[in-house]
């Protein structure tokens, strides 16, 4: 796992998290594939060209013209190539790690990693950004490979300004992956994770933000993570930065 890189990411859902998080990755350098469903067909006739992608392409515009904005600069969101799932999902071969962020639907979600088994190249990271279906029951039907590289890697809306990441492993997740996740989200990603013994379905704060309740994971913890990362002079001027609204989203979410 030491000498893992991540090049190219793929998103797959492009909605508000989604299309955050294919932000957040292309403010680290990252080449991003953010990918959604096909348009569908008027009146009979199929979308072509551009207007087969129009659900992504309006989503990431949605995104990038929303407040606080998910990307540093205007120009990184170059970095973002948009696709739809019946025409691009091949193109997952040559990303480097796939993040799931589909409708919170078990049975969407294992038909979407069914098609991604199709294409996903072997040893490639597979990650969910589920808040509230059993990992385990995501994982039904799936290879040994897929599993052994598959967990939840939970982000915090807005994913540019609040910190943690949650880390949810199954049984059956290779530790050195889960290594790596915890490593390269705080070296690069810049945030903070957490790794609770359990963790039960998310609920939403009175501000909107999503949160969890972990048997291990206290709000005095809480507080020490945000501690910890705004203990980084970089970090720490971001937090600075991050409007008011998304200040107060993470303090909403550290208060239960």
């Amino acid at each position: 796992m030491a000498n893992r890189q991540i090049k190219k990411v793929a998103v797959l859902g492009s909605g508000v998290m989604g299309s955050r998080i294919a932000c957040h990755f292309a403010n680290v350098g990252a080449e991003v594939l953010l990918l959604d469903i096909r348009t569908p067909a008027k009146d009979g006739v199929p979308p072509s060209g551009a207007e087969a992608n129009k659900i992504v392409n309006d989503a990431l515009a949605a995104a990038l013209k929303s407040s606080p904005s998910p990307i540093y600069d205007k120009r990184f969101a170059k970095r973002i190539s948009t696709g739809n799932f019946e025409d691009d999902l091949p193109k997952i071969k040559d990303c480097d790690w796939v993040i799931e962020v589909v409708v919170e639907r078990l049975d969407i979600k294992q038909q979407v990693y069914t098609n991604v088994e199709k294409h996903r190249k072997p040893g490639t990271l597979i990650t969910t950004n589920t808040s509230g279906i059993p990992i385990h029951a995501l994982l039904e039907g799936r290879s040994e490979d897929f599993a052994k590289h598959f967990c939840g890697t939970h982000f915090f809306n807005p994913p540019r300004y609040l910190p943690l990441l949650e880390l949810i492993p199954s049984p059956k997740t290779d530790p050195a992956v889960l290594a790596f996740l915890e490593d390269y989200g705080q070296r690069v990603l810049g945030k903070v994770t957490v790794l609770p013994r359990t963790r039960p379905p998310s609920w939403p704060t009175a501000s909107g933000c999503s949160a969890s309740w972990t048997s291990s994971t206290s709000s005095t913890t809480w507080g020490s993570a945000w501690k910890k990362w705004t203990a980084s002079p970089v970090l720490s001027l971001v937090a600075r930065r991050a409007r008011p609204s998304a200040r107060r989203m993470w303090w909403a979410s550290t208060r239960w």
